[in-house]
């Protein structure tokens, strides 16, 4: 053929031309060839777009139910991003240039490599103090210094020294023979469970055990009636480094504080790590089940605004982790004890802790700032509850020498009681009755 080209007028030879010839019907075979080719692919191509721009999976959270941080480490969130499909996981369609780019089926991929995630808008939760079914009493809804108290509810919170103040109200029940509330079993109170208790007429004097699902301060003001109500903040910052270094799978996921708050604000972060970690506070005692991580500054000042009227409006007395001998002390009077005399044996104690794998810390003020970027609702509580303890303390006569009393009495005499339990006791052992009794399932129902 070439030679024919090169030669327009000249006639090749009889070789030649059969050569040409069967050049001639190869290249038409592998014309043929490429176009069915060409064909195929197009088709092929065509048919695997389709299977997946018709479900429309783009790049975003999974969507999984919120959990609460109350409740056992079940039910955790991916929060990964992509949608598991019909053939495996897929990354998404993207759109570029009008045109929609085809993500094949990859292997899921595992909790580190996950691609980012497109954060899904999150709507605002307006925090609604819940309605009681029948109305508080006027009492606890209206308790100031002078008033006085059948009972106390202590509400823990996360991080905090809770379990401490706790251990310390154990003591003081035991001494005083004040019927204290748990849970009836696994260690925390089920869904339903103290509505159920209060049809049933119990009632209790003590309450220092953490709240799940979620905190009912009606339900819970009305099992343990005419109850000084408190619970106590700590630092967000520390707050903070503490829980990061004690939930060691997200310490070990993220390794930096940096990290994980990158991570909560691209969408990466699952629900449950924010939960622990952004407003876990606020968190714990709004009585919702919404998240409260990635609210902006104004969200966040008038979410606070109404946490704090309600528990202002209840007499809620927030005691300061920073400095727990002063709030001890105002506890105390509003409860007219004698914690200055040793009559009470209680002492200072350590919460557990989780430092395995090493501790990060953040120093730094721009390390801090971001911290408080994603807690500025626990930020206004805290300082709320710290502004109202100077209050307190400036009201209450010799607090100066009260205070040395009491530090006294801590560091000195010990415990009178041993750990509470983890249930309620549905039966009363004659050989630990002393103990047993305060812890009774029935409260003050058995005589």
């Amino acid at each position: 053929l070439l030679g024919c080209m090169a030669r327009p007028g000249a006639r090749p030879p009889p070789a030649a031309r059969g050569s040409s010839a069967r050049l001639l019907i190869m290249g038409l075979m592998g014309m043929s060839v490429c176009v069915l080719f060409m064909l195929l692919h197009r088709v092929s191509t065509k048919d695997l777009a389709g299977s997946v721009s018709r479900e429309e999976r783009p790049l975003g959270p999974s969507g999984a139910n919120l959990r609460s941080v109350d409740a056992s480490d079940a039910a955790r969130n991916d929060g990964g991003g992509g949608t598991i499909g019909a053939s495996g996981w897929y990354g998404g369609g993207i759109a570029k240039g009008g045109q929609s780019v085809v993500a094949l089926p990859l292997v899921p991929p595992t909790e580190t490599e996950r691609p980012l995630a497109t954060p899904k808008p999150q709507p605002v939760v307006t925090y609604n103090p819940p309605t009681p079914a029948t109305p508080v009493q006027p009492h606890a809804a209206s308790a100031g210094p002078n008033d006085s108290y059948s009972g106390m509810i202590f509400v823990k919170t996360y991080k905090t020294a809770s379990t401490t103040v706790a251990m310390i109200l154990n003591s003081i029940a035991f001494k005083l023979r004040l019927k204290c509330l748990h849970p009836l079993d696994k260690g925390w109170f089920q869904e339903g469970e103290l509505k159920a208790r209060v049809a049933q007429g119990q009632t209790f004097e003590m309450s220092f055990r953490h709240m799940s699902p979620v905190l009912e301060l009606d339900v819970l003001q009305e099992i343990v009636p005419d109850a000084f109500l408190a619970t106590i903040v700590r630092d967000p910052v520390t707050k903070f480094n503490s829980m990061f270094n004690f939930v060691q799978t997200t310490r070990e996921k993220y390794r930096t504080i940096e990290n994980f708050i990158a991570a909560v604000k691209d969408g990466r972060a699952a629900i449950n790590e924010k939960n622990d970690l952004c407003n876990n506070l606020a968190y714990s005692m709004s009585g919702a089940k919404e998240s409260l991580a990635g609210y902006n500054l104004e969200e966040s000042q008038a979410y606070a605004a109404k946490m704090i009227a309600d528990f202002d409006s209840r007499g809620m007395f927030g005691m300061v982790m920073e400095r727990m001998p002063e709030s001890l002390v105002v506890v105390c009077e509003r409860m007219k004890w004698d914690c200055y005399s040793g009559a009470i044996p209680f002492k200072d104690t350590q919460e557990r802790r989780n430092n395995k794998g090493g501790t990060v810390k953040c120093k730094d003020e721009a390390c801090k700032a971001l911290i408080k970027s994603v807690n500025e609702i626990d930020w206004l509580l805290y300082e709320h509850y710290v502004a109202k303890l100077d209050e307190e303390i400036s009201s209450i006569a010799d607090f100066e020498s009260k205070l040395l009393k009491l530090k006294k009495v801590m560091d000195g005499s010990g415990s009178n009681a041993q750990k509470y339990p983890v249930n309620c006791k549905p039966n009363v052992n004659p050989a630990v009755k002393e103990f047993e009794e305060i812890h009774h399932c029935e409260g003050n129902k058995i005589i």
